[in-house]
């Protein structure tokens, strides 16, 4: 591939301080253009047709938009992109600039309008100054009134912009509609009724320095946030020589928590490469703007880095009061890239959703950091993002990482503790790298299966021969209520080979997770990657019992070749064209589509006749969309009442229950 598009508007961050080498990550997204297709968003309403939403980047000109296409359900199952959009936010926005509402956040974390009077005096002194740490030059009002939109300065001191909106590079948008109705509490039902008709809105970070909020029906900006962390590298975004870098790199995440006594929704999302650490908003009602909630960067804990993924708004268990569990909301990210003090060993935050804006940071208060250990420090390294194993209540018992160490991690959120599960090395002991979030699925038998891939793409370095080395899918098992056990082995896991060329048909025994030659778990090595480099593409995506796993393969004459694996969770068998795993079914094939995160899309779903015992096999079809392309799979399962016993000694066992009563 060119080497053009690794170097275009490429723009370094390193860490500050000593320790752990840093990781060089360039803005562009490597083996991408220079324009093309940003990451994508779908939503099924509860009445009227489906959409998606598809992300634009311009790194030459620093732009980018959001276009809304609604989706098309085949008879087939399959479900296609209408090619005219029904709003396109770029234009839209550029309408309006004058009416815009933008906010950010003081020095004590309160909110205030991004007006040049509403502003305090650090946030005048940096758009003040044309570069961070350059004396002032008298421009920073019209600085502010160029980030807001308005247009008379551009060509007179102030670059001239293709668009209002940034380029959106890595930033999945995030739809919010009504609050979810999962919550049990006594005051929730209250508020999901005060809120079931909000406006479904659509957020998604852009490196013009904001937070967008779109309305997800016509498209117009509701609001739009702007992190204080970025202040005093905004006034960059107006210099005439300007070129694309990181500002609001990342995608949101989002959660319904208790503040103050009172349900409201949270969104917590980082900033790539843009800022470290992470803020929160409170968008309860995106019509009336989202005030901040916090900020948390460097200079609250200087182990937290550069966040792209998601944070994750979550109830965790915090103590018991009468036998009684209490809880309490967090937003939960890992320590992220580069931070700046970095021993090697990556790090786990779980903070308090409803910290008031104005408190102080404090560890052990109103936050934990669970760390790692034992990381060499002379390598690389970054925690990735999690998954969480959730209990019956919805509360968070465990989260799952991995790191560039090769090293699975199991986070117990109620215990505070830290367990070393796996360490990801080929056949020759090397260290493979998991960047991407893990998949936790239930075992059988008990505990769950934690599936991932390795391998990362964030260096340019990734991109030539030295890097090709042998990186695996890995499913492992683990039953935290069980006996502690060591980490397994390779060998202590089932392999499975794959054979064929296009295609790879996947062999091996079935897995045995209980019995006397039980396996802990199974791996298979990716069939490409000491040629062509072939690695973890992102997170793997699961549904009905079957996972979505894509791989890139970066070393090609032409572009990067992206494959997708379709495979049953348990097994690791592929599943065949009827939608049921097996040893001698195909996958793996080369997708002609953008190097973009799929998304899964679920059509109908038809159930075969019932067997004796009232079981069914339902088959659902499955769309599959990645960025404007997309495909189908089926994926069968089983439903209905598969299995019984009867309870010999019932009258026994309900006879002691009534004695315990």
């Amino acid at each position: 591939m060119s080497r053009a598009l690794v170097v275009l508007a490429v723009w370094l961050f390193c860490a500050c301080a000593s320790g752990a080498p840093a990781l060089q990550i360039p803005h562009v997204r490597l083996g991408a253009p220079a324009q093309g297709a940003g990451p994508a968003a779908v939503w099924r309403p509860l009445s009227g047709p489906p959409f998606v939403l598809l992300t634009e980047y311009d790194l030459t000109n620093a732009s980018g938009t959001v276009r809304r296409h609604t989706l098309v359900l085949g008879l087939n199952g399959l479900a296609t992109i209408a090619p005219d959009a029904t709003w396109d936010a770029a234009p839209l926005l550029a309408n309006r600039s004058a009416t815009r509402h933008l906010g950010t956040s003081d020095a004590a974390g309160v909110a205030q309008d991004f007006t040049w009077k509403a502003l305090d005096g650090a946030w005048q002194a940096w758009l003040d100054a044309p570069s961070p740490g350059a004396p002032g030059d008298g421009q920073g009002q019209a600085r502010a009134a160029w980030l807001h939109g308005m247009r008379d300065g551009e060509g007179k001191g102030l670059r001239p912009r293709q668009s209002l909106l940034g380029d959106i590079l890595h930033s999945t948008p995030l739809i919010v509609g009504a609050p979810a109705a999962v919550e049990q509490s006594a005051r929730y039902p209250a508020f999901r009724n005060r809120y079931k008709a909000r406006r479904l809105a659509a957020y998604v970070g852009a490196n013009d320095g904001m937070l967008h909020a779109f309305a997800a029906d016509d498209g117009s900006e509701l609001f739009a946030y702007l992190p204080r962390a970025l202040g005093p590298r905004l006034s960059l975004l107006a210099a005439p020589d300007f070129q694309a870098q990181a500002f609001v790199d990342a995608s949101a995440g989002q959660g319904d928590a208790l503040l103050d006594g009172a349900w409201h929704t949270v969104l917590a999302s980082g900033m790539g490469m843009g800022a470290r650490g992470l803020f929160a908003l409170d968008i309860t009602d995106p019509e009336q703007g989202a005030p901040p909630v916090w900020e948390f960067g460097a200079s609250d804990d200087p182990a937290i880095g550069h966040l792209h993924a998601p944070p994750i708004v979550a109830k965790l268990r915090t103590g018991t009061r009468r036998r009684q569990p209490l809880f309490g909301h967090f937003v939960i990210a890992p320590s992220g890239i580069n931070p700046l003090q970095d021993d090697g060993n990556g790090a786990l935050f779980l903070l308090s959703a409803g910290k008031p804006a104005a408190q102080a940071w404090k560890e052990g208060s109103n936050y934990v950091r669970l760390a790692t250990m034992g990381a060499d420090p002379a390598l690389p390294n970054a925690l990735g993002p999690p998954a969480l194993a959730l209990h019956p209540d919805g509360s968070a018992l465990y989260a799952y990482a991995g790191d560039l160490q090769g090293r699975l991690w199991r986070f117990d959120l109620s215990s505070r503790t830290v367990q070393l599960l796996f360490t990801a090395s080929d056949r020759d002991g090397l260290a493979q790298p998991i960047s991407h979030a893990p998949v936790v699925v239930f075992a059988p038998g008990g505990g769950y299966l934690v599936l991932f891939g390795t391998g990362k793409l964030l260096e340019a370095g990734d991109l030539l021969k030295p890097s090709f080395k042998v990186q695996s899918l890995y499913a492992i098992l683990d039953r935290p209520e069980a006996e502690p056990q060591p980490p397994p082995t390779r060998a202590q896991l089932l392999r499975r080979t794959l054979e064929g060329s296009d295609s790879y048909t996947i062999k091996g025994a079935a897995v045995d997770y209980g019995g006397p030659q039980a396996k802990r778990g199974w791996y298979f090595d990716l069939p490409n990657a000491r040629t062509q480099g072939e690695r973890a593409a992102g997170s793997a995506l699961a549904l009905g019992g079957a996972i979505v796993f894509d791989t890139v393969s970066p070393g090609t004459d032409g572009p990067p070749i992206l494959r997708s694996y379709l495979l049953d969770a348990l097994s690791g068998w592929a599943l065949d064209s009827a939608g049921l795993a097996g040893p001698g079914a195909t996958t793996g094939a080369a997708v002609a589509a953008p190097l973009l995160p799929p998304l899964l899309f679920a059509g109908p779903a038809a159930g075969s006749a019932r067997d004796p015992t009232g079981g069914t096999v339902v088959t659902r079809s499955i769309t599959v969309l990645r960025g404007a392309s997309t495909s189908r799979i089926k994926i069968a399962f089983p439903a209905g009442r598969v299995g019984w016993r009867e309870v010999g000694n019932w009258k026994e066992l309900h006879a002691r229950t009534r004695e315990r009563k």
